[in-house]
Parts: structure tokens; C-alpha cells; sequence
């Protein structure tokens, strides 16, 4: 027996990663927001919103985000993880890129829907996701070790499009946005590429955990009150 057949299977997965991992990373890389998350205020204000419609934007994305995640996970859990994570990036994509052309409030309320539904969909999926395609490779204990590799994947990729975004801001406003919303949309190819997890199979034969709609409610009271 060769020694690489001897190693541990973790040391092993540690200097090759699985193909299901790399594309995990890659799908970290693109959903960073680095381009315009330095420029932000600075491009609102330049729509013309004061800071009184800037702070009630931000209101509306954190009501929707409590009052999203049920409904969103409750849908997310009849379609799949992969399809709850690409409708996620669909909708980011679509809403960094409007950034780049709408200029109303209500356009720009309506852009934060978008946003909004794009982060409860990808709300706890991805680590689900990544957690059962670990459990598949019998590899699951590294999802810690994995998961902390995606997400220093993500940062890095933030702090070279953060300084990137102040660059194309100085040239053109919109610029930053469009280079997210290349980068966000990159993200849809990569999860087309994902393959389906057994815990959506178990789903869709109904072997797994039913969660009705009914017993979102008092769990939606709760997040409200």
C-alpha cells in the first residue's frame, strides 16, 4: 500500500480538495459585495436621496429580511439548495445591476426587494448545502475546516474589489456596479454546476422534515415581537 493510500482521509481531501469543495470556493468568490460596498451611501446620496430616505431604505430591507426568512426557507426547502441558492444569486444580480440604471426611490425600494430576497434564500443554505455534500463524502467533520475556507475565500475577494470599487468609482458612478453584477452573476454558472444533495431527494419523496405553513406563523410572531 502506497502512503498516500495510508493517509487519513482528511489530510487527504486538505491537499485535494473535492470537486463539489472547489466549486463551493468558487461560489464564495462571487458573493462579495466589495466593489460597491465602500461607495454605497456616496452613490445613493449622488441619486439624489437624503439621509432620511437612505435610513428608510435600510428600515425596509430589515423588516423584510425578519418577515422573509420563513416563507423564503419554507420555499427554499420544497425546491432544493441549489435551487434556493441560485434563485439567491438571480436576484442579487439582478438587483446590483439595476443599481446601475434606476434612480427613483421607489425604483430604488424596489431594488432593495430583490436584495433582500436574495439574502434569505441564501440564508443558512449554503452551509446546508455544504454540510450534506461533506455527509456524502463521509467527510462531514470538516465542515468547520471547509465552511472557515470558503469564508476567507470571500474576505479576500472583498478586500481586492473594495479597492478596485473606489478606482471605478472615480471614473464612472456605475462602474462598480456592474463589476458586481458580472461577479454575482458569475455566481449562477458556478451553482449550475452543483450537484443536487440527498437531502433534496429526501425532500422531494417527502421522507424528510415537513414544515407547514401554518407552523410558520407563531415562529413569524415571535421573530416580530
Amino acid at each position: 500500500m502506497s502512503d498516500r493510500a495510508r493517509w487519513p482521509s482528511s489530510l487527504a481531501s486538505d491537499r485535494l480538495p473535492s470537486s463539489p469543495v472547489l466549486k463551493y470556493y468558487c461560489y464564495q468568490a462571487t458573493v462579495s459585495f466589495g466593489f460597491f460596498s465602500p461607495i454605497f451611501t456616496l452613490f445613493l446620496l449622488d441619486r439624489g436621496l437624503d439621509y432620511t430616505a437612505i435610513a428608510s431604505l435600510s428600515v425596509l430591507y430589515a423588516v423584510l429580511t425578519v418577515v422573509g426568512e420563513i416563507p423564503t426557507g419554507y420555499v427554499g426547502d420544497r425546491l432544493g439548495r441549489r435551487a434556493s441558492l441560485l434563485l439567491s444569486s438571480a436576484f442579487m444580480t439582478l438587483s446590483i445591476l439595476g443599481f446601475a440604471v434606476v434612480q427613483s426611490y421607489v425604483g430604488l425600494a424596489a431594488l432593495y426587494v430583490f436584495w433582500t430576497l436574495s439574502v434569505v434564500f441564501r440564508s443558512g443554505t449554503d452551509d446546508a448545502w455544504l454540510y450534506d455534500a461533506l455527509e456524502t463524502e463521509r467527510d462531514a467533520d470538516r465542515f468547520a475546516h471547509v465552511r472557515g475556507r470558503g469564508q476567507s475565500v470571500r474576505q479576500a475577494v472583498t478586500v481586492l474589489t473594495m479597492l478596485a470599487g473606489g478606482v471605478l468609482y472615480s471614473v464612472r458612478p456605475t462602474l462598480p456596479f456592474v463589476a458586481s453584477g458580472i461577479l454575482n452573476g458569475a455566481g449562477v454558472l458556478v451553482l449550475l454546476t452543483l450537484p443536487k444533495n440527498r437531502q433534496f431527494d429526501r425532500e422531494r419523496r417527502g421522507d424528510g422534515e415537513t414544515f407547514a405553513v401554518l407552523d410558520a406563523l407563531p415562529v413569524l410572531r415571535e421573530q416580530l415581537t
